[in-house]
């Protein structure tokens, strides 16, 4: 088929895409790698990546408000511009994405820019704005990623509703927040937030927040975020949003009964969920899933002969650097070097300050 066969073709190039597209070409495959958006996927564009670097001007602030205590006095209180330093967000997600370009041209590897859709034939269609190509694979990797899950409610839609892929490049510092969620994305935000001069509140529906986390850890957590101001509800079920007047108004059931929330902006942060566009071809086809996820092996491998899937596609971890190791052992199974994924030791850090590890 010439130019339009490779040996292995991957959907979606964030940091589980990327890595198993490198590593397959490094090991003498044909490589096409399918982007709908932007390379460097969610992690490096809306996620990880910004995030860390909006932490770090907030970390930066807080830590400000402590230096007297090491002789160090400030002529005058320090000013924040939430629009310079989302111009430093901008700069460092673009050294990282135009890394990974320079990546992908060194080893070889063709981008498709569009949507890719993919059969059981191993048939892969890209469309983007009305034009269409196709090409075929011996071996196909998905690594479509995740989005925020957006649970279907009243006022979801409304403005100054934001989620974790759309709260980067606000014009100023909100004056007030409502989080809903209290798991890592929540509370991260949260501490964000409130270090940048955002009164926030949390709501979380379960009876504690961080519910994986360590009882002693997240109890010390929680102590100090509220030393600092920031409002923590649990029990808290979130059943609208509405207008009221210039604010946000959100309405939970919480122990208290039916309780409302007023801000300025609502942050969802409920959780994520997988990105499935594009592969509805092969769900009709019989591709095996679990509660909106694709069910792999430990070689990454589906039910579906030479397709594998990685990343927050599949049940799992959820973090970058485990999407970089499932991508990993997909592409060398991928190219017939054996590799199983193994999971009992996984870094997971929850980049608060001070941080959990």
């Amino acid at each position: 088929m010439g130019n339009n066969h490779y040996d292995i073709a991957i959907i979606g190039s964030g940091p589980g895409g990327y890595v198993a597209a490198i590593h397959a070409a490094q090991r003498g495959a044909k490589v096409a790698i399918v982007e709908k958006q932007y390379l460097g996927g969610t992690c490096l564009n809306v996620g990880c990546i910004p995030s860390k670097a909006m932490l770090h001007v907030a970390e930066v602030l807080h830590q400000l408000e402590s230096v007297e205590e090491l002789g160090i006095t400030l002529p005058q209180a320090p000013v924040f511009s939430m629009a310079k330093a989302v111009v430093f967000k901008d700069k460092v997600v673009k050294r990282m994405t135009s890394g990974v370009g320079v990546l992908m041209k060194g080893n070889n590897v063709d981008v498709f820019d569009g949507l890719g859709t993919v059969d059981d034939s191993h048939t892969v269609t890209v469309t983007n704005q009305g034009n269409t190509q196709q090409f075929t694979a011996d071996k196909i990797i998905l690594a479509t990623g995740s989005v925020p899950l957006m649970p279907q409610m009243p006022g979801i839609d409304g403005t100054n509703v934001m989620n974790s892929d759309t709260c980067w490049n606000l014009p100023k510092t909100p004056e007030s927040l409502i989080c809903v969620g209290g798991g890592v994305i929540g509370i991260e935000l949260a501490c964000m937030f409130n270090a940048l001069g955002t009164k926030v509140t949390i709501l979380e529906m379960l009876p504690q927040v961080l519910a994986p986390v360590d009882d002693e850890v997240r109890k010390l957590l929680v102590r100090i975020l509220g030393k600092r101001g920031i409002t923590i509800v649990t029990n808290a079920r979130v059943e609208g949003i509405e207008d009221d007047d210039k604010q946000k108004k959100v309405i939970a059931t919480t122990e208290k009964g039916q309780q409302s929330f007023n801000a300025e902006y609502v942050l969802m942060a409920v959780s994520r969920r997988a990105n499935t566009s594009g592969l509805e071809h092969l769900i009709e086809q019989g591709l095996d899933t679990d509660r909106g996820r694709v069910r792999v092996n430990e070689k990454m491998e589906t039910n579906l002969p030479g397709i594998y899937a990685i990343g927050d596609l599949v049940h799992g971890a959820g973090l970058a650097h485990v999407a970089s190791t499932e991508g990993e052992v997909a592409a060398s199974n991928a190219v017939g070097q054996e590799m199983t994924m193994n999971y009992d030791v996984v870094p997971n850090p929850i980049y608060t300050f001070p941080e959990i590890a």
